[in-house]
């Protein structure tokens, strides 16, 4: 046998393939946190320095459920929608880590 006939070209393409489109995507990521966490630092330096004047800090909190729905089948459905949300969130981390692993 030729040592070319062991290799299996397209498979070792397609792992080096799905191992760059992991390793941009998490490069993306610690880029996104890198950016937010610095933003959110200096939004906190500003407010302790006193640089920023709000005239009613409580305005949102007036009337919290007003126009919302009290109908338990919306409360019901908005339930099962965050779960199944989490649950497809918790599904794409398990298939990064086996990506990963």
């Amino acid at each position: 046998m030729d040592s070319l006939e062991l290799l299996n070209i397209p498979q070792l393409l397609e792992s080096h393939i799905c191992y760059l489109v992991v390793h941009h995507i998490l490069c993306v990521v610690r880029l996104v946190t890198y950016r937010s966490s610095t933003s959110m630092a200096a939004l906190c330096l500003a407010v302790l320095a006193g640089l920023s004047r709000i005239e009613d800090p409580y305005a949102n909190f007036h009337n919290i459920f007003e126009g919302s729905s009290s109908s338990l089948n919306s409360l019901a459905t908005g339930l099962v929608e965050n779960k199944l949300r989490l649950h497809r969130r918790q599904n794409a981390f398990n298939v990064l880590g086996e990506v990963r692993g």
